[in-house]
């Protein structure tokens, strides 16, 4: 299973770039030319490796970009969340105060007769116990 952490891709990309500056100075001291060292079997395996470590970086740090862009979005959301329910609440205390600050609607008052009561219907009765 490959790495998936940036400081084993980064090791590896040291390594590979070691392996291939030895290998170089090899073909070099053997008096072969740039084109001749470019044609390489061990160098274009090299190359290839390192092209591969650089897709393997770019691949990571776009996904960790999303996790921290995705992270943002949802600290966001609590926010937004939060403040929806402050203002909601501080609206609540509002109401309340105005309906403490302003006078009871005049209704009916304690000890008023009460209203006649329909035709047909049946008296309360108290029950004897």
């Amino acid at each position: 299973m490959p790495s998936k952490t940036m400081e084993t891709r980064d090791m590896q990309k040291k390594e590979s770039a070691q392996q291939m500056e030895v290998r170089m100075s090899t073909l070099r001291e053997r008096g072969l030319s740039d084109q001749q060292i470019a044609k390489d079997p061990k160098i274009k395996q090299i190359k290839a490796k390192l092209k591969q470590i650089k897709k393997a970086v770019a691949s990571i740090q776009a996904k960790d970009d999303l996790e921290k862009k995705l992270e943002e979005r949802k600290q966001q959301r609590i926010a937004d969340e939060a403040a929806k329910k402050a203002a909601a609440l501080a609206t609540d205390k509002k109401i309340r105060k105005k309906a403490v600050e302003e006078p009871a609607p005049a209704g009916k008052k304690k000890g008023a007769a009460k209203a006649p009561a329909k035709p047909g219907a049946k008296p309360d009765a108290k029950k004897k116990k």
